[in-house]
């Protein structure tokens, strides 16, 4: 049996199901029912006759002697008009898929996918544990595809996913930090237990030059509420001018790349 991955567009969550469970992942299927989350993507030799293959085009198998037992997954395989009562007849390959989503700011290097197989070619005893992540198995946004083949040689056919975890993290936005010694201006703040807000003190006509500080690679920058004499680079975050009057003003600062943004004001 061979596991398999491949990348889609964009989506929003991630929702992943173990072999034979019903709609809401945890209840198992009685034999014979359809799988819901699995599909028939492929099969050896299909009959004309049958209806085109689809998300009805896997149930929910009768396990046979030696086939291992799982209290939280069900084997699979071909409905009966693609075999016999309880299991293919056809030999070859059988590919059930699945797919998931997974957020637009996902870290494909931070996915892992991990859980325990076994395939119905012969009697299997025990279930083998697998872990796909960077390195072997390519991730992304959107729908993401896991497919099962099972190499039927024996005249029945079944699969079985079981433990399956998915662990992921999303990349970073822009984080302001006027903590971070980055800037040469004084910065003067006061705190309370609800906000803290940062005061830029400069003297009339005194020309200064002050970078937003924000981390993970901003690729724009906004600035609300410069006094007159003072002007915002959008592109590098850069503030300069010179006022003219003495005054405290506070200004919202905001950092935005790709996966998000972070506002502070000044």
């Amino acid at each position: 049996m061979a596991l398999a991955f491949l990348g889609g567009v964009s989506g929003t969550f991630a929702q992943i199901y173990q072999t034979g469970v019903g709609a809401n992942g945890s209840t198992l299927l009685s034999p014979g029912a359809t799988e819901l989350h699995w599909y028939l993507k492929s099969l050896p030799d299909p009959n004309p006759a049958n209806p085109p293959l689809g998300p009805s085009h896997a149930v929910v198998e009768t396990p046979l002697s030696g086939w291992v037992f799982s209290p939280t997954a069900q084997w699979i395989g071909p409905p009966a008009s693609n075999g016999d009562a309880n299991n293919a007849v056809s030999l070859g390959p059988y590919v059930y898929q699945t797919k998931f989503m997974l957020p637009k700011y996902v870290d494909p290097v931070s996915v892992v996918l991990s859980g325990s197989y076994a395939a119905s070619d012969g009697s299997p005893g025990s279930l083998s544990p697998f872990t796909l992540n960077n390195t072997n198995a390519t991730f992304g946004a959107g729908d993401n595809f896991i497919s099962l083949t099972v190499q039927n040689s024996s005249g029945h056919s079944g699969a079985i996913l079981d433990n399956l975890s998915l662990t992921y993290s999303l990349l970073p936005a822009p984080v302001i930090n006027f903590r971070d010694p980055i800037y040469s201006v004084h910065l003067a703040y006061t705190s309370t237990d609800s906000e803290t807000v940062f005061y830029l003190d400069v003297a009339p006509n005194a020309a200064i030059n002050f970078s937003i500080p924000a981390t993970n690679n901003p690729t724009s920058y906004q600035a609300d509420g410069l006094p007159p004499g003072f002007t915002l680079s959008s592109l590098t975050g850069l503030i300069s001018g010179a006022p003219s009057l003495a005054e405290s003003c506070p200004v919202k600062l905001t950092a935005r790349n790709s996966f998000g943004f972070d506002t502070q004001t000044l």
